[in-house]
């Protein structure tokens, strides 16, 4: 009876140290190295599942920001989360044990139910440096939220940058017998940020909107809430009664091709 006792606590302790683990701690001075970016991790708020949540690495990868800095990112995701997505700067002066070196956290987004992240990007904007990623709340691409961050020129910090996005903003444009029944295709590159949608009559099938297709582009101006003190937002809006562009990217001037 004694033995069946001590078996049992051992297991509930084991299960509640399984439940309670969470995303890596980083050590006292707050850098990590690279192995603990890229580990499986539990998930911080997954205490009431049964059993507990694990995040597996989808993506890591590098984001060269100029010759001294480099960002490191990376996404965990589970089988019923998007995971996490966090990006890092490379403290080039500061190594571990074995000279490797060591990273900084500057910005991460918590886990969401269902959906996942997409890979992430910076490119430049006026004289911003603008880190984006895209969450896709479901199977279908256009079911999206975009996150943005500015990254100081020091690559320090990452400052989160509010997004108004398009299909939000033309709500007060729409005829009372219109509707929009998915996100806007949306493409971020060096100078150019645009957007396309389509306009749905209240009868409409899925398949074929017949309120024609609103194009336009973002821009960056000043915003008193947002942490970088800007945000994004659409500065024009085009209204064509025939679809004309495919994706939003055909917007943009082409980028060249890179020798």
């Amino acid at each position: 009876m004694t033995i069946l006792l001590y078996l049992a606590i051992a297991v509930g302790v084991a299960h509640a140290h399984a439940r309670n683990q969470s995303i890596p701690e980083a050590q006292p001075e707050g850098t990590w190295s690279k192995q603990q970016i890229i580990e499986r991790r539990g998930l911080a708020n997954s205490g009431l599942s049964n059993p507990p949540v694990f995040l597996e690495l989808e993506y890591a990868a590098p984001l060269s920001f100029n010759e001294d800095r480099d960002l490191f990112v990376a996404i965990h995701r589970g089988n019923t989360t998007s995971g996490h997505f966090a990006v890092y700067r490379r403290l080039n002066e500061r190594t571990d044990d074995n000279g490797f070196p060591r990273f900084r956290l500057l910005a991460e987004l918590p886990g969401q139910a269902g959906g996942w992240y997409s890979k992430p990007d910076l490119f430049s904007f006026r004289s911003h440096r603008i880190l984006h990623v895209t969450h896709h709340e479901g199977s279908r691409v256009r079911d999206h939220y975009d996150y943005f961050w500015r990254i100081t020129h020091s690559a320090d910090s990452a400052e989160f940058v509010n997004f108004i996005r398009a299909t939000t903003d033309y709500q007060g444009r729409l005829n009372k017998d219109e509707i929009i029944r998915k996100d806007e295709d949306s493409y971020f590159s060096d100078g150019c940020m645009a957007f396309r949608f389509s306009i749905w009559k209240q009868d409409d099938r899925d398949c074929c909107p017949s309120g024609g297709e609103v194009t336009g582009t973002y821009d960056v101006v000043p915003d008193s809430v947002s942490p970088a003190g800007i945000k994004i937002a659409a500065n024009s809006f085009d209204r064509h009664p025939i679809p004309g562009f495919s994706t939003a990217r055909a917007l943009c001037p082409r980028e060249e091709t890179k020798p």
